[in-house]
């Protein structure tokens, strides 16, 4: 998989990422150096994420959440992935230092049984609410005091960019990239940080009390859903010449040459399927990757083929990037 994203630099004409740090995952380190990379931010509504204090008196009245209590908050699966484990352990730090804190779960998910078993073991099943799945994700965001999100790992969680539309401030592990951090509200702690500067970060950015408005910030940096969607209907629209422009050039060619181009798309096509549903080892793809005209060699290399069945493109390919390897292998090493 990521030997065919890393092949994919030679031959895409555009790179889009939800962030940059998830286009780095999938297209290779330097992929934001390149010119034609973009960020299709995880935009969110302003109509309905935006600070809303009667949602929130509602929200905390309907679960029994006084105006002096503190309510922290999660949304999403309850998976590895977010670490909600850890997420009950900070929280339990947290109500060691403030009987008033109380933490709200939105979702639901394969780590649910372990989290209601830590919360007992805490003895905190009474400040613990499992709030299930909900539709109406908003009022749930703007009745938190606080949004927890100590992930493991993110690309570019949509949640942390919907908290700070309704104002909440946020504590997210490190693990959580900052391409959607735009506001003052997101605060960040390693997950190796000792559980009580968890707990310390938590009761000194967690002021309580109804929520400020920060889209002119979050719509300036490009997550306001209408005008992310402006810049991607722009982007379609360059593609769209772009592609306009190449047809009126390929008609200008004699028949001969058109079928070629044809022929030369429809194998780079089948090639690059191919690397992606097959297993190409890292140190072929890197063989392949540092010649000069990669999908040339390729084409060359199969076009004597039928290329419609896979197993005999991958073989080529195979064949091509140990062929190439041994090659370099048997050079001489270069000598100061």
């Amino acid at each position: 998989w990521r030997a065919a994203h890393l092949v994919y630099q030679l031959f895409a004409d555009y790179f889009l990422g939800c962030g940059v740090a998830a286009g780095r995952v999938v297209f290779g380190d330097h992929i934001d150096a390149k010119p034609n990379f973009s960020v299709a931010c995880n935009a969110v509504d302003a109509g309905r994420f935006h600070p809303d204090a009667a949602a929130r008196a509602a929200t905390r009245a309907n679960y029994g959440i006084a105006d002096t209590d503190r309510l922290a908050g999660f949304v999403g699966r309850l998976n590895h992935q977010k670490n909600p484990l850890f997420l009950m352990e900070v929280f339990a730090a947290m109500a060691a230092q403030d009987v008033r804190w109380k933490l709200m779960l939105v979702g639901t998910g394969e780590k649910e049984p372990e989290m209601r078993a830590a919360a007992e073991a805490h003895g905190l099943t009474d400040r613990v609410i499992f709030a299930g799945v909900q539709s109406d994700v908003p009022a749930f965001m703007n009745a938190f005091d606080l949004f927890l999100l100590p992930s493991n790992f993110e690309g570019s969680p949509v949640t942390l960019v919907e908290a700070q539309g309704c104002g909440v401030p946020c504590l997210a592990s490190t693990n959580v990239p900052d391409d959607g951090s735009v506001t003052e509200l997101v605060h960040f702690l390693p997950l190796a940080a000792p559980l009580t500067e968890w707990a310390a970060k938590a009761d000194e950015i967690a002021v309580g009390g109804d929520h400020a408005d920060h889209w002119q910030t979050l719509a300036a940096a490009g997550y306001e859903l209408k005008t992310a969607a402006r810049r991607m209907e722009q982007l379609y629209d360059k593609l769209r010449r772009e592609q306009q422009s190449y047809t009126r050039e390929l008609l200008t060619l004699p028949p001969s040459k058109i079928l070629e181009k044809a022929w030369e798309y429809l194998v780079r096509e089948d090639i690059l399927l191919t690397m992606e549903y097959k297993t190409l080892e890292n140190e072929q793809a890197q063989v392949l990757l540092d010649l000069p005209d990669t999908m040339t060699v390729l084409c060359d290399a199969a076009k004597d083929q039928d290329t419609r069945h896979q197993d005999t493109i991958m073989h080529e390919i195979e064949k091509k990037a140990n062929e190439l390897a041994m090659e370099q292998s048997s050079q001489p090493e270069q000598t100061m």
